[in-house]
């Protein structure tokens, strides 16, 4: 064998691998800055719409806002809130109070109706059901036995009820201005509106009740 020969025999095997590391390396640099660049388009996809959605945000909730101000700033709305607050402390002087009969009946929506509609919310049993009837004052019994037990509307329409026809100023009041409240619910998507007693915490009135 000649020496050209051993030479070339020599020299091709290392110039064959030198290439294969080379290609090697060259394919992972290629990848990894693959990798990177997918990466950062990405992260700065990622950013931008967590921009995005904060602004959303942001502009729902100035909107809320500026919703809320404007509405409890209304006439209408201050007038409806002062009457409500009078005729739900003096609704079971004017109405009288519940009966057993109709206590039963509030308990029975409880502990049945409410009750049931909890465990398919929650997949769990609500505990002592009737513990939630127990604090409750005298006028907020009455209220809600009318006005949810009561109605012959089912769990999520209660808002369809208007006038109760009880000769309680509430019930006069109730359907004076429960159409403006609900079309301001439905119109905006609101899940309820409320006004509430700043004096005793007390929820006055309620859409969905």
């Amino acid at each position: 064998m000649t020496l050209k020969l051993r030479l070339l025999l020599t020299i091709i095997p290392l110039v064959v691998v030198g290439i294969l590391i080379m290609a090697v390396v060259a394919l992972q640099l290629g990848v990894n800055e693959s990798r990177q660049a997918l990466t950062t388009v990405a992260e700065e996809k990622l950013s931008i719409e967590n921009r995005q959605t904060g602004d959303a945000i942001r502009r729902y909730i100035d909107t809320v806002d500026s919703q809320i101000r404007i509405m409890s700033s209304e006439s209408q709305v201050e007038q409806a809130a002062s009457a409500f607050i009078s005729a739900f402390d003096q609704y079971t002087a004017q109405r009288g109070p519940l009966s057993s009969t109709q206590q039963n009946s509030l308990n029975a929506y409880y502990s049945e109706d409410f009750a049931s509609r909890y465990q398919q919310r929650n997949n769990q049993a609500l505990p002592r059901p009737l513990s939630l009837v127990e604090p409750l004052t005298a006028n907020a019994r009455s209220l809600q036995h009318d006005f949810i037990a009561a109605s012959d509307f089912p769990i999520g329409e209660k808002d369809s009820l208007y006038n109760l026809s009880n000769g309680t100023e509430y019930a006069v009041l109730h359907d004076q201005y429960h159409d403006y409240f609900r079309t301001f619910l439905n119109e905006f998507g609101y899940y309820d509106i409320f006004i509430a007693d700043a004096q005793t915490g007390n929820i006055v009135y309620s859409v969905y009740k």
